[in-house]
C-alpha cells in the first residue's frame, strides 16, 4: 500500500491543480533492430510538455523523448543496443532536488516550500551534477557486462554498448538509468522507456494488436512554483522532494528517535506516457495494455470507475461488469496460463511491477471509464489521484478476437519442489532501518553451537526466527554478514542452480524488491505476528538491531499461500509490505557474472538498499577461495578444492 496524503487547504488555496483528462494519450515510437540487430538510443536534452496548461519542461530523454522509444524485438533475436550519452557538461541538471521536515504538510505537493511553512532546502549538490548515465534493460537476461553496472556510467560522448540475445519468452520489459547514488534524478529527468519482447507463442494467440495494443507507462510527478503563498502558480521545472523526519512514533519506549530518516519521493501529478491523466479515445472492442509502473516510489492500487454522477463521486465498476471485461494474461516477466480475473478492489503495482491486461470496451460502450489510483487516502477525489480516462466510442464495431481458454502452455507454477529433486539453495535478505537509512541486511543460518549461543539473546545484527511456530522445532538464526553496496559480496551462485531467497521486511514500509539477471514465481507471503526486532544503544545512541528475547513469528496465511492472484506469475519485482515475509524461487540461467539485486524505491536503492551477487559456472566457483555462502550446496573451507602450486 502506498503512503499518498490528501492535498492540503493551502494547496487548495493556490490553485495547484491542472485539469484531468485534457490531453490524449500519446503513444511512444516503436524502434526495432537494424542490420545486424543494431539500435542506437540516444539520450539527449529536449523539452517536454506534460500538460496542456504547462509550459514545456526540459528533461533529459531517451531519443529526447520521455519515455523513451519502445525497442520491440523478437524472441531469440540479437540486439545490440549502443547507449550513447548525448548530454553536453553546459547543460543545467533538468531536476531540482528539495528536501522537508516531515512535520510540515504538503511535503508531496508542488513548490519548494511544504505547505505554507517551512520553506524547502534546496540541494545545492544537484544542481551541480552533470550527465552521467548508465542503462540498465530491467527484466533482461545477459551477461553482467550487458546489464547495466551501477558505476560503470558514461559522460557525455560516452557510448555503453550492450548486447542481448533475446532468449526470453514474451514479455514487457523496461529500461531506465540505473548510475549509482543519482539513478531517482536520472529517472525523474526522463531517462526511461519499454521494451518488448515476442514470440511465437504469443503470435498464435492473435491478441489485439497495432493500434490496439497500447502501452501505458505510469509516473508521478512535482513541479516547482513561482509568486507568494495564496497567490503561487505552477511553473514546468521538474521537482524532486523529499521529506525529512523523526520516527518517533515508531519507538518503543525508552528508546530515542531517529531523526532525518528520508521520506520517499511522491508527486501529486500522475502521468501515463509523459502526460498527467490523460484521456484515450477506443473502440468499444478488445484492447490490450502493457502496464508499469515507472514511479519512482508510490504504490498504484488501479481500480476502474464510471465518469462521476456528482461532484467528486465516482461509481466503481460493478464486480459484473468488471468481470466481463477485463482479463490479466501476464506478469513482469512473461504469460500467464490462463486468464485472470483483476482484484474488485484494485491491482496493485509497486514501482517496476507490470501487467499484460485485456480490455473488451464493448461492456463500457459509449461510456467514460475513469483509471483512479485507489492506494492513496481519497480515492474519489479528483484531480490528485485520476491516472487517466478511456472515452469508449458509441459506435458498434466488428471484432473477431476471442478471448482463449489457455494462454501460455509453457507457463507452470513454482513450487518448493520445482528444482531437479527439490535441491536448491536458500539466501535471506532482512529489509531493516535501526538507523536514518532502509537497509538490506544480507544474512547467513547459523547453526548447531554457533547458532544456540545466539538464541535469546540480544545482538547486533542477529535475527532470531520461528518459521513453523512450533515450540519443539529450533528457531532459524540468521547473521549478518553485509548491509552497504560496497561492503564484500558475500552471495555466489552456481550458473544453473535453483535458488529460494526470502525476503523479510523488518520495516513498517513496502519494499518492491527487483533482482536482475533471474525471473521468479513468489511462493508465499507472510505476515510478522510479533515485531521482536528492535535498536540496540549503546552509551545512549542506536548502534544497530536485532531481535529482542524472542524470535520473529508469522501470523497464518491466506489462499494462495497469501499472495494475490496477480502475484503467481513470473516476475522479476515482488512487493514485501511492512512487517512482512515474501519467498521466491528462481533458477540462475541465462548469463554469468556479478548483478545487482535492490529495492526499487529509487530513493531507497539510491541510499543503500542494494548489493551484488555473483552468478559463476560451477566449475569456476569450485576454485573460488571464499566462503560461497550457499546454504549448503558447497563443501566447507577446508574440504573446498584449491589450486596447486607446481
Amino acid at each position: 500500500m502506498s503512503i499518498d496524503f490528501e492535498p492540503t487547504t493551502e494547496i487548495a488555496a493556490d490553485n495547484l491543480t491542472l485539469a484531468p483528462y485534457v490531453d490524449k494519450l500519446p503513444i511512444p515510437k516503436i524502434q526495432r533492430p537494424g542490420l545486424g540487430g543494431d539500435i542506437q538510443i540516444h539520450a539527449k536534452p529536449a523539452m517536454h510538455q506534460f500538460h496542456r496548461d504547462l509550459q514545456e519542461s526540459k528533461i533529459w530523454g531517451y531519443e529526447g523523448t520521455f519515455p523513451g522509444p519502445t525497442i520491440e524485438v523478437q524472441s531469440g533475436q540479437l540486439a545490440r543496443i549502443d547507449w550513447i550519452n548525448c548530454v553536453p557538461p553546459t547543460e543545467a541538471y533538468p531536476v531540482k532536488h528539495v528536501e522537508n521536515k516531515l512535520e510540515f504538510p504538503g511535503y508531496d505537493q508542488p513548490g519548494q516550500g511544504a505547505g505554507l511553512d517551512g520553506p524547502g532546502v534546496p540541494d545545492t549538490k544537484a544542481e551541480a551534477l552533470k550527465s552521467w548515465l548508465v542503462t540498465h534493460v530491467h527484466g533482461q537476461k545477459g551477461d553482467a557486462h550487458n546489464d547495466g553496472w551501477a558505476f560503470n556510467a558514461t559522460k557525455y560522448q560516452g557510448v555503453q554498448r550492450t548486447q542481448f540475445p533475446n532468449n526470453q519468452a514474451a514479455c514487457a520489459n523496461w529500461y531506465h538509468d540505473h548510475a549509482m547514488s543519482i539513478t531517482s534524478l536520472n529517472v525523474m529527468a526522463g531517462l526511461a522507456g519499454m521494451y518488448i519482447i515476442r514470440d511465437q507463442e504469443e503470435k498464435d494467440l492473435n491478441l489485439p494488436r497495432g493500434k490496439y495494443e497500447v502501452p501505458l507507462v505510469l509516473a508521478d510527478r512535482n513541479f516547482m512554483t513561482e509568486g507568494e503563498p495564496g497567490n503561487r502558480k505552477l511553473t514546468p521545472q521538474l521537482l524532486h522532494k523529499q521529506a525529512l523526519g523523526p520516527n518517533a512514533d515508531e519507538v518503543p519506549p525508552g528508546q530515542p528517535p531517529v531523526i532525518d530518516i528520508p521520506v520517499a519521493f511522491y508527486g501529486p501529478f500522475n502521468t501515463v506516457n509523459g502526460k498527467i491523466t490523460p484521456y484515450h479515445d477506443v473502440e468499444a472492442r478488445w484492447y490490450r495494455f502493457r502496464v508499469l509502473n515507472a514511479a519512482h516510489s508510490r504504490f498504484y492500487g488501479l481500480k476502474l470507475f464510471y465518469e462521476y454522477t456528482t461532484k467528486n463521486n465516482n461509481v466503481p465498476v460493478p464486480a459484473a461488469d468488471l468481470k466481463r471485461a477485463v482479463k490479466l494474461i501476464g506478469t513482469d516477466s512473461g504469460l500467464l496460463g490462463k486468464p485472470m480475473d483483476i482484484p474488485e478492489d484494485g491491482l496493485i503495482l509497486g514501482s517496476a511491477e507490470r501487467v499484460d491486461l485485456l480490455i473488451d470496451f464493448s461492456v463500457f460502450k459509449g461510456k467514460r471509464i475513469k483509471v483512479i489510483n485507489v492506494g492513496s487516502d481519497n480515492p474519489q477525489i479528483d484531480p490528485f489521484n485520476a491516472v487517466m480516462e478511456f472515452r469508449v466510442s458509441p459506435q458498434t464495431v466488428i471484432d473477431t478476437f476471442k478471448l482463449p481458454d489457455v494462454i501460455s502452455k509453457q507457463y507452470y507454477r513454482v513450487t518448493h519442489d520445482t528444482p531437479p529433486g527439490g535441491h536448491h539453495g536458500h539466501r535471506w535478505a532482512v529489509l531493516a532501518d535501526p538507523t536514518n537509512m532502509m537497509m538490506i541486511w544480507e544474512m547467513v543460518e547459523l547453526h548447531g553451537d554457533e547458532a544456540q549461543k545466539y538464541r535469546g539473546k540480544i545482538t547486533d545484527g542477529i535475527i532470531e526466527v520461528d518459521l513453523d511456530g512450533n515450540p519443539a522445532t529450533e528457531t532459524t538464526v540468521l547473521r549478518r554478514v553485509a548491509v552497504m553496496f560496497e561492503d564484500a559480496l558475500t552471495f555466489f551462485i552456481n550458473e544453473g542452480d535453483w535458488e529460494q531467497w526470502r525476503f523479510l521486511n523488518l520495516t513498517d514500509f513496502p519494499h518492491p524488491m527487483h533482482m536482475h539477471l533471474v525471473r521468479f514465481q513468489a511462493l508465499e507471503r507472510r505476515v510478522v505476528d510479533d515485531r521482536a526486532f528492535i535498536r540496540i544503544l549503546e552509551n545512549g545512541k542506536v548502534i544497530g538491531g536485532g531481535t529482542d528475547k524472542k524470535p520473529v513469528t508469522f501470523r497464518t496465511v491466506g489462499p494462495n499461500d497469501g499472495l494475490l492472484p496477480h502475484e503467481i506469475g513470473w516476475k522479476d519485482t515482488v512487493r514485501v509490505d511492512g512487517t512482512e515475509l515474501v519467498s521466491v524461487m528462481s533458477e540462475f540461467e541465462g548469463g554469468t557474472g556479478t548483478f545487482m539485486y535492490h529495492c526499487h524505491i529509487l530513493d531507497h536503492e539510491d541510499d543503500s538498499m542494494m548489493r551484488p551477487f555473483a552468478v559463476m559456472p560451477k566449475e569456476v566457483l569450485e576454485y573460488h577461495p571464499m566462503d560461497h555462502g550457499h546454504g549448503g550446496h558447497h563443501p566447507g573451507l577446508n574440504n573446498r578444492k584449491r589450486r596447486t602450486q607446481e
